[in-house]
């Protein structure tokens, strides 16, 4: 099984406070182990020694030092995945903040076991967003270019958070808008008038023509450095919202 991270944690902070002589845990001032605020600052972090600083009137950030001192005397005596093999660093932070960064041998078997033991155990699921409802949107594909490894990575994106956030408690709805008018679409819609709307009748398969838009796609965007283009392109993005009869909606709807 999997085992909780933070009591352990916890457990190794007790041996060292032990061994520094704070035997009486029953009347010891509450402390936390918690996330820190950045990454940089390790996987976990806690105030033990500025509370305990408070209640024995010591210097927090003296207190720290030696808790850590005590903490890496502690750690060599704790076998597998109950020390050794569970924290990589420990340091001292700010006025006395004692941070943990755990090692990579820690993460790696956590994952094996929930992939062997726990994934239809419902690990480690939680109440956080409980009654709250999230709209996650992604993908939202463009007319006029294929998917791209760009959406794929949208897609695996949106989906993750969306089955983090039902883990989490929360009802989600997911949404994706395709894209069927904006500015890059008229900027393919200006590369196939310049080709001329006849080009993609010479194109025998739709996969040949699925093609082919894309590269109006990147071509039109290209073409948009130039100012008199950019005039251009504005001018049929109005004539397509506006659904103004003429070429430009006819190259539309043919490339729609």
């Amino acid at each position: 099984m999997v085992i909780n991270i933070k009591e352990k944690i916890k457990s190794l902070i007790k041996q060292a406070l032990q061994e520094l002589g704070f035997a009486d845990f029953d009347n010891m001032p509450e402390f936390t182990i918690e996330h820190p605020g950045s990454m940089a600052h390790g996987d976990y972090a806690s105030n033990v020694a500025m509370v305990l600083a408070k209640a024995t009137k010591t210097n927090p950030k003296d207190l720290a030092e030696k808790i850590v001192e005590a903490l890496k005397r502690v750690l060599p005596l704790a076998k597998g995945e109950a020390g050794g093999g569970l924290i990589e660093k420990i340091e001292v932070a700010g006025a006395g903040f004692i941070n943990f960064k755990l090692t990579p041998r820690y993460f790696n078997n956590t994952l094996k076991n929930i992939i062997a033991n726990d994934l239809n155990n419902n690990f480690e699921f939680s109440n956080l967003y409980k009654n709250e409802k999230i709209l996650v949107e992604h993908s939202s594909p463009n007319l006029f270019k294929s998917f791209h490894i760009g959406h794929v990575m949208n897609n695996t994106i949106g989906e993750s958070i969306t089955r983090l956030a039902r883990a989490s408690g929360a009802e989600v709805a997911v949404i994706s808008y395709p894209s069927d008018l904006s500015l890059g679409i008229a900027k393919a819609v200006y590369i196939l008038l310049e080709d001329g709307i006849e080009k993609l009748n010479t194109f025998k398969t739709d996969n040949e023509k699925l093609n082919y838009l894309g590269d109006c796609y990147v071509r039109g965007t290209k073409a948009y450095d130039d100012e008199v283009v950019q005039v251009r392109v504005r001018q049929i993005v109005k004539i397509l919202y506006e659904s103004t009869p003429g070429p430009e909606m006819e190259a539309y709807k043919i490339g729609k």
